[in-house]
C-alpha cells in the first residue's frame, strides 16, 4: 500500500519509516538472541 504524500509530507515518511525500521531490526536482534540463549541452555 502506497501513501501518495506532498514534498513536505515526505521527510516526515521518510522519518517514520526510519524509526519503524530500526524498532523492527532491533525486535529482530533480542529475539535471535533469545533464541541463541535458549539453545545453549
Amino acid at each position: 500500500s502506497f501513501v501518495i504524500v506532498d514534498g513536505s509530507g515526505m521527510d516526515k515518511a521518510l522519518e517514520l519509516g526510519h524509526k519503524v525500521t530500526c524498532i523492527v531490526s532491533q525486535v529482530l536482534f533480542y529475539e535471535q538472541v533469545r533464541a541463541l540463549q535458549r539453545s545453549q541452555e
